[in-house]
């Protein structure tokens, strides 16, 4: 455990979505797009891939890029990493039908009078 801690503080975890945006697009280019980034950053954030996967990743072959074995292998783990993120920090929406929390509202008795005849109104709805 305190080995994974030690990588994950190590490696800037910006460059997973690109990672897997290379992954899934074996094109910087494309991948620059879809990230709404520019290509040169998606290039350097493959030189920084390289360096920490001492792997060339993506490799020239004719006028494409493809992925390496490496790159392949890596392909299941990063989109399930990506996913498991996904629903990591999804939010729940709020929804006031279901809710069953207690609000308590403090206000001035004139406006506790204009306030809490809509709000009754409202809640019924």
């Amino acid at each position: 455990m305190k080995n994974s801690v030690n990588t994950l503080r190590s490696v800037n975890m910006n460059l997973l979505p690109i990672l897997a945006e290379l992954l899934r697009t074996a094109n910087v280019t494309r991948a620059a797009g879809r990230l709404h980034l520019t290509q040169s950053t998606v290039s350097g954030s493959l030189r920084q891939l390289r360096e920490i996967f001492g792997d060339e990743l993506l490799m020239q072959h004719g006028r494409e890029m493809v992925l390496t074995e490496r790159a392949k292998r890596l392909v299941p783990e990063v989109e399930r990493i990506m996913e498991l993120t996904g629903r990591l920090f999804q939010t729940e929406q709020f929804d006031p039908y279901t809710a069953a929390s207690r609000f308590r509202i403090a206000t001035a008795d004139y406006v506790s009078a204009l306030v809490t005849s809509r709000l009754g109104l409202s809640c019924r709805r």
